[in-house]
């Protein structure tokens, strides 16, 4: 019976779960809104099967030479482009693999019946795809979707799997053999952290309480494109007709996320933040699409794109739906920030920001522990102008030029130069 002793050895993905035979573990949240497995002692039958398929339990690091094959890409249509994410790599590889294969995408996307719930559903058609696009930073539940996917594979139906790394490893975990099965494809991100469902849930709540009317659609990646450039920020509409658009690093919640106090313990000593992956690609963000790939504009949005294996290939390079840009992979994982290979540091007022959710007002709490970070005159006067439609490009291709400089001086740290692999792969 699997038991957790240190909560930073659990990322949540749900594998014991769904593996069990006789349904005796339920997921349940924590003071802090974390899902962990809650296990029935008097229904458990000791098979050890949920102890078996624990990703975090079993897999190990093994170090491997060189790098992925990595790209820069963005969706050719506009209208997904804008849609998604970053330049809608996930949004183009789901809607070929749907063309190519008519099998079933898996991805996170808001619970319709309670917005502050992420959850893992499936699409088979561009309509059931579109909630599964943009990030959602809240921890997803993964619900019975393992134990769907192998059932999908049984019947000789193609499956695209997109989630956290430690979701991907938990599914390949769970299938066992069947995690070669060659309808299977996976996609997973450079992931910042998993953020507290319940974080989110009191959030949602400051909002409406704010604006003293409930919300209608919430976004964490809007987008507002204007002149060949965009901004993004959290968009909202509520139910009195008001729209607003609050820069991340201004936002109550994005402060939160950003600031490493909301994230899940196992996020603090991530054991999958390994150039190389168990998923066939992997997506996130890259913010020098012009310094790469000179005479090329990030009017909407860019996604690197880290090809693991030969299904990856399938995936990005033989996507036609896809604009392609090769780029060193080893250039992109610097320029993401140390998202790949660095785990989320613990703001030290972590505990004192759970202890007190939920009996102080947020805003409050975020004002105090993770407050607005005091900008250089140049930065408030660029933040005035981008708010206002204008940008000193100049200003800006400077600040982003000695952004990537100092990042592709640093040195990925040898323990990230690897995967992390189960036992029975090494065979």
């Amino acid at each position: 019976m699997i038991t957790i002793e240190n909560k930073q050895n659990c990322t949540g993905c749900g594998a014991c779960a769904q593996a069990c035979p006789v349904g005796c573990i339920a997921m349940r949240a924590d003071e802090e809104g974390f899902l962990y497995p809650a296990p029935d002692a008097d229904r458990c039958v000791s098979c050890g099967k949920c102890e078996k398929v624990c990703p975090v339990s079993h897999a190990r690091f093994a170090a491997r030479e060189g790098f992925p094959e990595g790209y820069l890409v963005y969706d050719r249509d506009e209208k997904w482009r804008l849609m998604a994410a970053g330049g809608g790599g996930f949004a183009g590889i789901a809607r070929d693999f749907l063309k190519k294969t008519r099998g079933v995408v898996f991805g996170a996307r808001f619970d319709p019946s309670d917005r502050s719930r992420v959850l893992h559903a499936r699409a088979e058609d561009e309509e059931g795809l579109k909630p599964l696009l943009k990030s959602k930073y809240v921890q997803s539940d993964t619900g019975d979707t393992f134990s769907r996917v192998r059932a999908l594979l049984k019947e000789g139906r193609a499956v695209l799997y997109s989630g956290t790394p430690c979701q991907i490893q938990g599914l390949r975990a769970y299938l066992g053999p069947d995690r070669e099965a060659p309808g299977l494809y996976t996609v997973d991100l450079s992931c910042h952290g998993a953020p507290s469902p319940r974080v989110f849930g009191e959030y949602l709540k400051y909002l409406e309480a704010k604006e003293k009317s409930p919300l209608i659609s919430f976004t964490m990646r809007d987008k507002r494109p204007g002149n060949g450039l965009y901004l993004q920020g959290f968009g909202m509409t509520f139910k009195n007709g008001h729209q607003a658009f609050v820069p991340h690093k201004k936002d109550v919640f994005g402060r939160c996320f950003w600031g490493e106090i909301a994230s899940r313990p196992s996020c603090y000593q991530c054991p999958f933040k390994t150039v190389w992956r168990a998923a066939d690609v992997t997506l996130g963000d890259c913010w020098f699409l012009n310094s790469f790939v000179p005479g090329e504009q990030d009017s909407l949005g860019v996604t690197m794109a880290l090809v693991h294996t030969d299904k990856g290939k399938k995936l990005v390079a033989e996507n036609a739906l896809l604009r392609r840009f090769p780029v060193a992979s080893e250039k992109l994982i610097l320029a993401n920030g140390g998202m790949i290979y660095q785990s989320a540091v613990p703001h030290p007022s972590r505990a004192v920001f759970f202890s007190r959710l939920g009996r102080e007002p947020l805003d409050r709490l975020a004002d105090e522990l993770v407050p607005v970070k005091k900008q250089r005159l140049r930065a408030r006067l660029a933040d005035r102008l981008n708010e206002s439609g204008l940008r000193l490009e100049f200003l800006r291709k400077k600040s982003r030029a000695g952004r990537l400089k100092e990042r592709l001086n640093r040195t990925i740290p040898e323990r990230a130069l690897g995967e992390m692999v189960f036992p029975a792969e090494r065979e």
